[in-house]
């Protein structure tokens, strides 16, 4: 059997492997934001490490922290995906992002391509 039909891949972005700090706030929470690490970023979303878990579609407020272009974007992003990694600690959150701004897309593409060309020198 032909393996794409199986898997296809549904991503419309290349994925790298990144470790920003990420403020999150839940919209709906009056608790306050906390801070998050990111497993991986693409300009469609990003997923990152969490002590609670949301329910999907949830609306968080992010703060992406990302010292390599001097910026910090901020994003509003849809709960898409959620693993339980250690029940009842700590969850993978895979968000969306739903309103990223024509600047913010701009770095963050920048951010990633310039990490792509890191990946390819050293592997080269």
């Amino acid at each position: 059997m032909d393996e794409s039909k199986q898997n296809p891949e549904r991503r419309l972005y290349k994925r790298i492997n990144s470790d920003i700090v990420i403020k999150v706030e839940e919209m709906t929470s009056e608790a306050g934001s906390k801070l998050a690490c990111s497993k991986n970023i693409s300009l469609g979303g990003v997923l990152f490490e969490y002590n609670k878990s949301f329910p999907i579609s949830t609306v968080l407020n992010l703060e992406l922290r990302i010292p390599q272009i001097g910026k910090r974007l901020d994003t509003y992003a849809k709960v898409v995906r959620v693993n339980e990694l250690f029940p009842g600690r700590l969850y993978d959150i895979a968000v969306r992002f739903v309103s990223l701004d024509d600047e913010s897309k701009k770095l963050l593409e920048k951010y990633i391509s310039n990490s792509w060309w890191q990946i390819a020198e050293v592997s080269s």
